[in-house]
């Protein structure tokens, strides 16, 4: 028996299919002029389908986006470099919105694509995102298929666009185009890449399938399924309206308080009865939708105190900064660098600006205000008036003393007067 495959088509999220995730070559037995990205080619339409369906999935997909784009980049020292990442293209997008779009093709799909237009002899780079869903590598492996709905290419080839991968250029109009492409390395995967959470396709899936479910229990007032059994003087064909107007009208979406109805003619008078199914897998399901989602965290390689997901330790503002900085230092730094060191080789190669000073800011979530201490660098005076609301002390000298240093000096003062004291009664002790 052949064993089910996990895959994903964009009409419906299906977890169990004979069809595969595959990334074909030229060895193959291929009658399309794109490689097929997937069985029914479909698959990087089914990744994007799934982050607008599962809500963790895309809410790890977000945060990964926001903490790899940080605060945007660091103000160059080159003017010339700071003038052109304000507009990188005829559309006067920014690099940083630009980066952006990249990043999140990067974490979702596992491939971007980055179209780059100059003009003959190279004098100037414009920069534009292409959507990957759109994206599909040619047989030869020498240039990229660009079409709006691959579902229906066969019947609209006319809408295809074909431009070479980067270094080649071809002319369109005035201008010349290349595409470069970034992918995810993956083994067995050599003309598309695939996204870190690829591991977690299933659990992304029950992820959503948990949530229908509960959507159609509340559609249903959570009413459990059952067999109706209706004994009465009607016809065949009254029956099957009654049938369908039951089933409109009281079961749900993905079955949920379905019935199941008996019709029946028995002569004289009628009689109608309902069995309820009671379903007592309520446990189960909560336990499953809670292992999805700690299984997409595991598989986006990423972290719960990043997100914006309960946590038996509350908000640990430690551990958040904690787990932000391992996260910087591998996986998001990992990704800057990534797109950063071809961006910047470009930008040299046709504006003829230095551009290795371009990087990202990167900022942990949370201050260190926590663990600044407060007495140590704030005066009597300032504590006073911005706190208190109390006037400033007469005496300047003590108000403008950090608090600290006035409890240290306190301390002293009362420690000695406790030494006084205790030498006092040993004296009158003594005499």
């Amino acid at each position: 028996m052949e064993d089910k495959k996990t895959y994903f088509n964009s009409e419906v999220v299906q977890t169990e299919s004979k069809s595969t995730i595959s990334d074909k070559t030229v060895v193959d037995k291929i009658r399309t002029p794109y490689l097929p990205f997937g069985t029914d080619n479909l698959f990087p339409q089914g990744m994007a389908l799934l982050g607008r369906r599962a809500a963790i999935h895309r809410a790890i997909i977000s945060n990964k986006v926001t903490y790899t784009i940080g605060k945007g980049f660091v103000k160059p020292k080159n003017r010339n470099l700071r003038k052109y990442i304000r507009s990188v293209n005829a559309n006067g997008q920014s690099l940083e919105s630009l980066c952006s779009m990249l990043f999140h093709d990067h974490w979702s799909q596992g491939n971007v694509y980055l179209e780059l237009i100059t003009d003959k002899n190279g004098n100037f780079l414009n920069m534009h995102h292409r959507d990957a869903t759109t994206a599909r590598r040619s047989v030869d492996g020498t240039y990229v298929l660009f079409h709006p709905k691959w579902s229906v290419w066969a019947a609209n080839k006319m809408h295809t666009e074909d431009i070479p991968l980067y270094p080649n250029f071809a002319q369109k109009g005035e201008f010349y185009h290349s595409v470069y492409h970034f992918k995810k390395y993956e083994p067995e995967f050599p003309n598309y890449g695939l996204p870190t959470w690829v591991a977690g396709l299933d659990a992304a899936g029950i992820a959503y399938k948990t949530n229908r479910w509960n959507l159609s229990r509340l559609n249903n007032s959570f009413k459990p399924s059952g067999i109706l059994d209706i004994n009465a003087d009607i016809s065949i064909e009254e029956a099957a309206d009654l049938k369908k107007s039951i089933k409109d009208d009281l079961s749900g979406e993905e079955n949920a308080g379905g019935l199941l109805t008996i019709t029946r003619n028995g002569g004289e008078g009628s009689n109608t009865s309902f069995i309820p199914l009671l379903q007592t897998t309520d446990g189960e399901w909560i336990e499953l939708h809670s292992q999805s989602e700690s299984e997409l965290i595991t598989a986006h390689n990423w972290y719960r105190s990043l997100m914006s997901v309960k946590d038996n330790t509350g908000f640990d503002t430690r551990r958040i900064r904690s787990e932000y900085e391992i996260a910087k230092n591998t996986v998001i730094q990992e990704a800057q660098k990534f797109f950063l060191d071809v961006i910047i080789d470009l930008i040299e190669e046709f504006e003829g600006i230095p551009a290795e000073e371009l990087r990202i800011l990167n900022e942990a979530p949370v201050s260190m205000i926590d663990l600044v201490d407060v007495n140590a660098c704030m005066t009597i005076n300032e504590a006073r008036k911005d706190i208190l609301g109390l006037d400033e002390l007469d005496d300047p000298e003590r108000g403008n003393r950090f608090i600290r240093e006035e409890i240290n000096m306190q301390t002293v003062e009362d420690n000695q007067g406790t030494v006084n004291a205790q030498e006092d009664v040993q004296g009158s002790n003594n005499g």
